[in-house]
This record gives structure tokens, sequence and C-alpha cells, in this order.
């Protein structure tokens, strides 16, 4: 049963807010922990899928990879063409869903990021995904991602209470049977001094290792390696079988 009712759909509230609530992310450590560990193209054309805000595209850009990100959430991409125009990129952004994603051309890398794996709560909807995907990475490119470990799932779990600018965020989560619902109830404050209600919520799936690489193998990719990042399992596989 959800705690707070009236939600609105995924990310239509938190996308206003999502980049101050996760400042404590390091993305270029991030990224940094994924060019170190594999012999990844120096530069080139990369594709983020559920590219959000927008932020690992600003970096890779300063790396000088040429990016498209995709989302199926318009207000994330809002906010991120705003952020990549202010960096002094020309933001190439798509709106659509990963599991019916269609492109143009291939990528020489693709990443896949954050959690987004783990929001893909339809085990046929990521295959799809896996499998589509395939056909935009370019032959020998790779496929860099990452899941949610069970150990970040059940320290999530509970209520947490977020206090940024004077903008107040709650958050209940709850992880049971390997599913995870995060109810956000924001209380945002205006210019006059009082404050605007909005509620959202997120789903997320629990995936075991095993699970995800039998996936992504069956959609044609090799398997590289594996490395942990906090509570990430972050993945390397490479397009071979061309």
């Amino acid at each position: 049963m959800l705690f707070w009712k009236g939600l609105k759909k995924m990310y239509d509230v938190l996308s206003g807010i999502y980049d101050e609530f996760n400042k404590g992310f390091d993305y270029g450590l991030y990224l940094e922990k994924i060019f170190e560990s594999w012999n990844l193209p120096d530069k080139g054309l990369a594709l983020d899928c559920g590219c959000g805000t927008g932020e690992i595209i600003k970096l890779l850009s300063d790396r000088g990879y040429e990016c498209t990100g995709i989302d199926s959430n318009s207000g994330m991409l809002a906010v991120a063409a705003d952020k990549l125009e202010k960096s002094g990129y020309i933001p190439h952004l798509v709106c659509q869903d990963l599991a019916c994603i269609d492109l143009y051309g291939a990528y020489d890398i693709a990443f896949c990021t954050l959690d987004t794996v783990n929001h893909i709560t339809d085990k046929k909807c990521l295959k799809k995904f896996f499998s589509r995907l395939y056909n935009f990475i370019e032959p020998h490119g790779f496929f860099v991602f990452d899941i949610k470990t069970k150990s970040g799932f059940m320290k999530n779990s509970g209520c947490n209470i977020y206090d940024s600018n004077g903008d107040i965020m709650m958050m209940k989560s709850d992880f049971k049977n390997n599913y995870a619902v995060y109810e956000f109830l924001l209380f945002e404050k205006t210019s006059d001094g009082k404050y605007e209600m909005y509620t959202d919520f997120v789903e997320e799936r629990y995936y075991e290792p095993v699970e995800i690489k039998a996936l992504v193998n069956a959609a044609g990719l090799d398997f590289i390696g594996r490395e942990r990042f906090g509570n990430r399992l972050i993945y390397c596989f490479q397009k071979n079988n061309c």
C-alpha cells in the first residue's frame, strides 16, 4: 500500500531537485573508476541510457566525447539541456523508453548508470533493452552499466529526511521480495517564504549478478569485467561477435 496518495509519474517532481539532493555523489570519481578499470577509448561517440539531468554526459563531454543522452522523462531532459548548454555543449537528447530504443548510427561506448537498470522492473523489458541496444554499439564497442547491490537496497529502506537550501524532502522506502518502492514528499520553499507540497514515487528491482550477466550475454555482448563502487556493481561488456 502506498504511504502517500496522489502520486505523479516517476521523476515528474524530482527532476527539478534531483541534482541538489544527489550532490553528495562523486560522479567524477565514479567515471575515473570506470576508465581506470578497463581499456576504454579516450574519445569517440558515447551514448548515455537513462541520462537523467546529464551529469555523466557533461563529464564525458569534458573528456572529449560526442554524447547522446536518452531518458523517458522530459523534465529530466530539460534540466540536462539547460546544464549542457550553460557548459558550452550542444546537447543531443532523445526522449525514449529504453525498451524501445531506436537511434541512428552506433556508439563506441554505451553507458547505463546510477541504478537505471534497476528502474526497469520488468525482466522482459530489460531483456528487450539489452537486445535493442546491441544494434547501436559499434563492433568492438563497449557497454558499461551498474546495478545496485542487495545491501544497498536494504540500507535505503525506511524513512529519511533531507534538507537542502530550505527545501525539505521526506523519503519512505520499502524493499521486499526484490522490489523497492520509494515514495517522496517534497516541501519546496517559495519566494514568499511559504511552501508548496509535491509527491512522487520511484520503483526499482534488485537483480542477481548472475541473472544480469546472463541477460547481457544473451544479447550478444561478452563479459569483460566487474568492479564495485559503493553500493553499486559496475559491469563492462564488449561487442565482439560481429
